[in-house]
Order: C-alpha cells, then sequence, then structure tokens
C-alpha cells in the first residue's frame, strides 16, 4: 500500500516509513513528534485522511506573500526538527496532552503542526493547546482559533490544512534598531532582557495557502514568564523594580510602516516568581521590560488589585514593584502625588502604614492619646495612637511622638521587630550577620537584637560596602520596600 502512494522505492525507504508508522502509534503523551529521515532530504507525516505524505524539505529561502492584512512578509519554514505533529486520532486516544506540549528538550524554535480535523474536535472538547518552552509557557483556547475569521478564511481557500504555531524563546534582539528610542521614552519602558519570545501562528493549506493569525478577541493568549531564569541570571540583576512585557510588530504586520511597540498589562506573581500576561497579538515578540517612573495603572502586581489601584508615577525603578503590590493591598494610596520619595519618612506616616499591614483598625474602644504634639488635625491621627496602644512606637518623651521627625535605620529594625512579635512571627536574635557588617560596633546596644533580627529575616539589608548604616534616616521609598517584605513575612 505505501508503495502506491509514495511510488517505487528502495527497501530501506519502506523501513524508514514503516519504523515511522510505528512510532508514531506508540509515541508517548507529550512526547509526539514529526520524524523525518536525515538521509534522502524528505519529511513524512500524516494527512487528515490517514495518509502518509512524503515531501521534500524545503531548504531554500522562503518567498515573500502578502499576508491577510495586506503586509507583505515572509513565507513560513516548513516542519523544523523541533515540530510536533498532532492528529485527531491522537487526541481520541489520549497520547497527547494538547494543552500541555513539552518541548523544552528542543532548540530555542519550537513549531506544532495540528491538524484540521484534531484541532476541530478539540474545540468541541473545549480543550486548551499549550507549549512549555524553556523559559515560557504559552496557551490558548482551541475554541479561539476555530472560530475565529482566520479558520474560515482558510477553510475557503483550502479544502484541508493545518494549524502552525512556533514559539522562539530565546530570539536575540538588536534593540537599537527594533525599539525606537522615541517609543521607549512614551511607553517610560526600556528592555532589563536581550531574550525575546516570539510567536508565530498561521493556518497552512494543502495547496500551500497560508493564513497568518494576527489577532485574537478577549485577549486569548496567555505568556507565563519565569523572570528569575530570564533575567537574573542573565542580567545579574534582581527584579526589584516594576516588570512588564513590551510587544513588538518586528514584521510590520500591523498597519503602521515602522515598528509598532505595545505596552502589555502585566500579572507578577513575587511568590512563584512569574510574570503572566493575556494578549491578543498571535506573532510578534514579547520582550521584558523595567517601567521607569512610569504610570503603572496598566500593571498589576499583586492578585488583589483593582483596576486603577496601582499607579507608581514616579516611584524610583528599583522600588515601584514594592510600592505597587502595597498599593494593591491598600497598605499605602495610590496617590502619592506631592510625595518625596528619596526623603525620610517621618515617623508618622510609617505608624499609619505599619497599622495598615497589621490591620490594626477601630475596635470601637477609646483611644487614649498622651502626646501634646498629635493633634486631630494630623492626617495620621487615628493610626499614630492605635500603634501607640499596641506598643509598635512609642514617644520620644513622654508627652512627645515627633510626627514628623525621620527614622533611623536602627530604629526601624526595632519596630519591624515589635510587630512580628505582635503578628506571632518567630525570628532569630543570632548575630553573625551582623558581626559581618564593618560598622556593627556603632549600632546601639538597645538596637542590637533587632538589627540582627532583620538581617536574618531578610527586612533589612545592609547598604554599599557591607554596613547597616545604623544612625542613617529611611528615606521613604527605602522603608516602603522594607515594608512590603515585612508584609509578605507577617502574611
Amino acid at each position: 500500500m505505501f508503495k502506491e502512494k509514495l511510488g517505487t522505492g528502495s527497501g530501506a525507504l519502506l523501513v524508514i516509513v514503516a519504523c515511522f508508522l510505528v512510532a508514531l502509534l506508540a509515541w508517548p503523551a507529550g512526547a509526539l513528534a514529526a520524524e523525518k529521515t536525515t538521509e534522502d532530504g524528505y519529511e513524512y507525516f500524516v494527512t487528515d485522511s490517514g495518509t502518509v505524505i512524503k515531501r521534500p524539505v524545503q531548504s531554500e529561502r522562503p518567498k515573500d506573500h502578502t499576508t491577510d492584512s495586506g503586509s507583505n512578509t515572509a513565507k513560513p519554514n516548513s516542519i523544523s526538527q523541533d515540530s510536533l505533529m498532532i492528529t485527531k486520532l491522537m487526541l481520541e486516544q489520549g497520547k497527547v496532552d494538547l494543552a500541555n506540549l513539552d518541548m523544552t528538550q528542543s532548540a530555542s524554535s519550537k513549531s506544532v503542526f495540528v491538524e484540521k480535523a484534531a484541532m476541530e474536535y478539540a474545540a468541541q472538547q473545549n480543550m486548551e493547546i499549550g507549549m512549555i518552552t524553556n523559559f515560557v509557557t504559552v496557551r490558548l483556547p482551541v475554541s479561539s482559533i476555530v472560530n475565529s475569521d482566520y479558520w474560515k478564511r482558510a477553510a475557503t481557500s483550502s479544502r484541508s490544512f493545518h494549524f502552525f504555531f512556533r514559539v522562539d524563546d530565546v530570539k536575540g534582539l538588536d534593540l537599537s534598531r527594533e525599539y525606537r528610542t522615541s517609543e521607549q521614552v512614551r511607553l517610560s519602558a526600556w528592555p532589563v532582557s536581550q531574550k525575546a519570545v516570539e510567536l508565530e501562528m498561521y493556518l497552512r493549506g494543502s495547496d500551500n495557502t497560508h493564513t497568518y493569525i494576527e489577532t485574537l478577541d478577549n485577549a486569548d493568549i496567555t505568556i507565563v514568564y519565569n523572570y528569575i531564569n530570564n533575567y537574573r541570571t542573565v542580567n545579574s540583576r534582581y527584579p526589584q523594580q516594576t516588570l512588564a512585557f513590551l510587544w513588538c510588530d518586528t514584521e510590520r504586520k500591523l498597519k503602521s510602516m515602522y515598528t509598532t511597540n505595545e505596552l502589555i498589562a502585566t500579572h507578577t506573581d513575587t511568590e512563584n516568581q512569574t510574570m503572566e500576561i493575556r494578549t491578543p497579538y498571535a506573532f510578534g515578540c514579547y520582550l521584558m521590560v523595567s517601567q521607569t517612573n512610569a504610570d503603572n495603572r496598566k500593571t498589576q502586581l499583586a492578585g488583589a488589585a483593582k483596576p486603577g489601584q496601582v499607579n507608581t508615577a514616579g516611584v524610583p525603578a528599583w522600588a515601584a514593584a514594592d510600592v505597587g503590590a502595597l498599593q494593591a493591598v491598600s497598605v499605602v494610596p495610590e496617590d502619592l502625588s506631592g510625595k518625596k520619595f528619596n526623603e525620610p519618612i517621618s515617623r508618622g506616616e510609617l505608624a499609619a502604614y505599619l497599622t495598615n499591614v497589621l490591620g490594626l483598625g477601630d475596635d470601637g474602644q477609646a483611644l487614649s492619646n498622651p502626646f501634646k504634639d498629635v493633634t486631630e488635625s494630623n492626617p495620621y491621627y487615628q493610626d499614630i495612637l492605635l500603634a501607640a496602644r499596641a506598643g509598635l512606637l512609642s514617644g520620644r518623651t513622654a508627652d512627645s511622638f515627633a510626627p514628623e521627625a525621620a527614622l533611623t535605620r536602627e530604629e526601624l529594625a526595632c519596630l519591624f521587630t515589635r510587630a512580628m512579635s505582635k503578628a506571632g512571627h518567630s525570628y532569630s536574635t543570632e548575630r553573625s550577620k551582623l558581626a559581618a557588617m564593618r560598622d556593627a560596633d556603632r549600632v546601639s546596644a538597645w538596637a542590637k537584637d533587632s538589627a540582627a533580627a532583620c538581617l536574618n529575616t531578610g527586612l533589612i539589608g545592609g547598604t554599599d560596602g557591607n554596613r547597616f548604616a545604623p544612625q542613617q534616616n529611611t528615606t521613604w521609598a527605602e522603608a516602603v520596600v522594607m515594608l512590603n517584605r515585612l508584609y509578605n513575612i507577617v502574611h
């Protein structure tokens, strides 16, 4: 039968084809590959009807053609070595998990071909299609493709076709060429990684027609990106800033004759150290960026954030993520207008933030006020009294609180240990980390245990030159970064 379909050939060729069919039927779930010979330059795969197709591997440069939007771009390459071929039979027999196609052992560019009948079956079963690569996971509902106008256009131009899904997770970019400085200034976003994620999706007909999928409604495409693997190890930095995704139309498929950039709303999961976006764009490059001094309303840095609740405009980049996280849980206010981020935080304002971290609210009991310098006109009046009653802050004297005074780092350490005790969180006062600080002898005796505890828990880190800097005032931005660490510890 195979001779009739493939033509007369050598015995070696029949053995190759037979081995391919046996392997195709017995391949374990998640590891189905489109086998191709490397000896005679042909590739083999199964059509919707079950026919084995032998096709020469295309090695010539792809020719240009016009996409659905009218733009001119290169025709897609044929099946690569790092690809999967998925049929309806495989899905019916449960031989492949379409939502979790593991391509982590493949090279940087991974691709999946899914036959028309298999996609329609998957849509009926409400399946997702997803690819797990070395750095990212990309998923989308199959129904979003099958119900799209792109599918209808492909069906009218070709009776049999495949869905093609490609991810390249180590695409190197020439940032000066792909990302214009004017666009970055407009977005207040600057790339922090040279590694980009590139997507490409299209429908390839049996007559070699191609219908590119450019956008999907309702932001159906989900990308989950491990920012530690892609950011810390590559750049030797820490993600202590607002991180987001920048989408770039590097092939200029959409209307603009110039490369188009767009900042995509990003959810950052600090516990699992991942970033997640939902995007409508089925092609182009996605690059992790830092939003420097940006209005961050589009970027939700915590699961509890509400639209418009996160706004880090003007906050130093290294503190923006922590500020946004505390805005999302109502510890610090959304309106930061007039705030001087690099000047010392006041005792009164810190008292307010501490009560919010610990959830100290008005319990209906009368609050006594022993402080002559704290009046009801003070914006932090109730918070100061709540913090004093809880034993978090005491007065500078018996009857004065000094609400506008700055806080030193050793004073802040004492407040944090009291807050941890109030929340029932244990900590160690072992002093080896403190002793390693070059200025450990300058820490006041009354603050040594607290300084050691904050170093051990990671609440406070050393300054430049491995110093604790105990008498140095704490800026507003520094205090909020530490408060976010405290919030994560006690919650």
